[in-house]
């Protein structure tokens, strides 16, 4: 699993979640919208999805793209029982999945 992020040489690299991809996008495409990455954030919520709110394109593993219906926040599923993956459909509830990570803070 990659973690979203610039490399050593300044390139967006990607967030992999599901089989989709979570497009931390092209320097390009900010710039030309007028976008920083600050304006993205991704949370994750004890026992349930993430959470991602901001200016994304979410796309699949051949880079179609999934319609986000013009959302400013989308919840991805961590448990693997969606049946509406990528996006969470609250089965975590049902499936017993147990998650709480917390950041080290170092």
């Amino acid at each position: 699993q990659r973690r979203a992020g610039t490399d050593r040489t300044g390139r967006c690299q990607q967030l992999t979640s599901a089989g989709a991809e979570i497009r931390c996008s092209q320097r390009k495409f900010y710039e030309r919208n007028d976008i920083s990455m600050a304006e993205i954030s991704i949370k994750t919520r004890d026992n349930g999805p993430f959470l991602v709110t901001g200016p994304i394109s979410l796309t699949d593993q051949e880079g179609n793209e999934f319609d986000l219906g013009g959302k400013e926040t989308i919840a991805l599923c961590r448990c693997g029982a969606s049946k509406n993956r990528p996006f969470c459909d609250g089965a975590h509830n049902q499936c017993g999945f147990s998650s709480a990570e917390r950041a080290s803070g170092e």
